[in-house]
């Protein structure tokens, strides 16, 4: 019988959590068994001090296991990866993901369906409330105009409750992307170790109109921050993002319009100091 699904690979990435790498693919083999041999899984090991390797080889069959010398950080570990895959899908899926259904499978026939470039599932946090993995493409007008109102979050509660909804930008938690959108064949911008790396994609797919869509059939819980080098706070992980993600913009908007959004944001930040 001929495989109906376009080739799809299924990139995971570790670094030295190998135990939620492991809930992961016990996830992936209770949920998308019967498609196991159907799609491409690729878990890279980001240098782990305790890798696993003969154990999740000898438990997962399925999967091929990919060894880095150092730790290349996310946005390098899947461009090295990607020189070595032509899948029409390629799917980011955090080790501290857990699938609760089929969601790889629903969220690839859904993208075909809708004609997505790229797209999300339901992504929850683990007290099964919605995660805020997708928004509106957060361009600096948009940052001042929509989110200092308020806009943003009741744009989201509204989206999270439909099933299929256009977005702009989704995290790299849970990302089906075609490989045909992909700028210039480059996943990721190598300058960001962590963190920025998706903002980053997403302009550049934006600046191809790519469309991006949240398909809420399929659902993951994404443990979120657990798959970390180290435990970071939430302030730090907070600083690190709106630094790069001040650096990203500069890159992709006008001067004017990165300096009109500092200026609001600092004069803000001192009337609730």
């Amino acid at each position: 019988m001929t495989n109906p699904n376009p080739k799809l690979a299924v990139l995971i990435l570790q670094y030295n959590s190998t135990d939620l790498t492991i809930q992961l693919l016990e996830s992936i083999e209770q949920f998308e068994g019967y498609n196991l041999s159907n799609y491409r899984f690729v878990l890279m090991d980001n240098n782990s001090q305790e890798p696993r390797r003969t154990e999740i080889e000898h438990r997962f069959p399925w999967l091929s296991f990919v060894s880095y010398e150092d730790n290349l950080g996310f946005g390098r570990a899947h461009n090295r990866i990607m020189e070595e895959i032509y899948d029409e899908w390629i799917l980011l899926l955090n080790n501290d993901c857990i699938l609760l259904n089929n969601a790889i499978t629903r969220t690839l026939q859904d993208a075909q369906k809708v004609q997505a470039d790229f797209a999300t599932c339901a992504v929850l946090n683990q007290d099964m409330t919605d995660q805020t993995n997708f928004s509106t493409l957060p361009t600096p007008l948009r940052k001042v105009l929509l989110n200092l109102t308020g806009i943003t979050r009741l744009l989201w509660y509204i989206r999270r409750k439909i099933s299929v909804t256009r977005v702009g930008y989704v995290n790299g938690a849970f990302l089906l992307i075609r490989r045909a959108v992909i700028p210039k064949d480059q996943l990721f911008d190598d300058r960001y170790f962590m963190y920025t790396e998706d903002l980053d994609l997403m302009f550049r797919l934006a600046k191809q109109q790519a469309k991006g869509y949240r398909l809420a059939s399929g659902r993951v819980i994404h443990l979120g921050g657990k798959s970390a080098a180290r435990k970071w706070t939430g302030q730090e992980i907070n600083d690190v993002k709106e630094l790069q993600a001040k650096e990203c913009m500069q890159r992709h908007f006008p001067s004017w319009q990165v300096n009109f959004m500092v200026g609001i944001y600092r004069i803000v930040l001192r009337h609730q100091s």
